[in-house]
């Protein structure tokens, strides 16, 4: 936002160093200097995999902060900022994104775009359904084989495997996911339409390994996918 004209002043209007860890001393949003290109006839469009909002348990800090190595010192920090910022957003631009979907997106990137640039938030893979027509193709599929780099309880909150899930369920659809790997929160899958969850880790190996072997392993997570099918087929009879 700063990249755009916003200005970022502390108490004593002096130009605040953009980064979270100076949050907590913005005092007043400066919108004098924006580019002009903003104030025209434009509009955005924020595209999201995700639902976390701007704060709280679930929001941008706590999500993504441990994924970057913030230490709990530091999250406590840094989400001090973020609710500190959010105030003055809501006193400074009339937006309020606490609590928005997707405004926690990006380490806090979807509230921002929300609230200077006036963006209105889209779920990314339901606007790339939309885009390929998938209720279409898959209209007359018995199954639907898909995946992703780890299941967790992110995928869950708008990614791939839940645009797939829910849609695919809605139809009745059952939905096999062939992952990298499967956190134990990943369960919540179950709940948004994904049948089954395949892993395609043979055994515990480094992570240099596992990129290395990547296609074999792939492969193989799919050859006992398609095993186990033929298995339930054989049942059916």
């Amino acid at each position: 936002m700063s990249a755009l004209g916003f200005r970022f002043l502390d108490k004593n209007d002096k130009e605040v160093i953009p980064t979270g860890e100076h949050l907590i001393n913005v005092a007043r949003i400066d919108t004098s200097a924006i580019l002009p290109e903003l104030t025209e006839n434009v509009s955005f469009t924020i595209m999201c995999d995700v639902r976390n909002p701007f704060t709280g348990p679930c929001g941008a800090t706590y999500t993504y902060g441990p994924q970057k190595g913030a230490s709990p010192e530091t999250l406590a920090q840094l989400e001090e900022g973020m609710l500190h910022f959010a105030d003055v957003i809501k006193r400074d631009l009339g937006k309020d994104i606490k609590d928005v979907p997707g405004a926690g997106a990006a380490g806090g990137l979807g509230g921002a775009l929300c609230a200077f640039l006036d963006g209105n938030p889209k779920s990314g893979i339901e606007t790339m359904l939309d885009l390929v027509r998938f209720n279409e193709i898959i209209e007359k599929a018995d199954i639907i084989i898909t995946g992703e780099g780890c299941a967790d309880g992110q995928s869950a909150q708008g990614k791939v495997l839940w645009g797939i899930g829910t849609n695919a369920k809605e139809k009745g659809i059952p939905v096999i996911a062939i992952t990298g790997g499967m956190l134990p929160d990943a369960k919540q899958l179950y709940d948004c339409g994904i049948t089954a969850i395949v892993p395609a880790l043979n055994y515990a190996m480094p992570l240099k390994e596992v990129l290395e072997h990547s296609q074999s392993l792939l492969h193989d997570a799919a050859e006992r996918t398609f095993l186990l099918l033929k298995t339930g087929m054989s049942l059916a009879k």
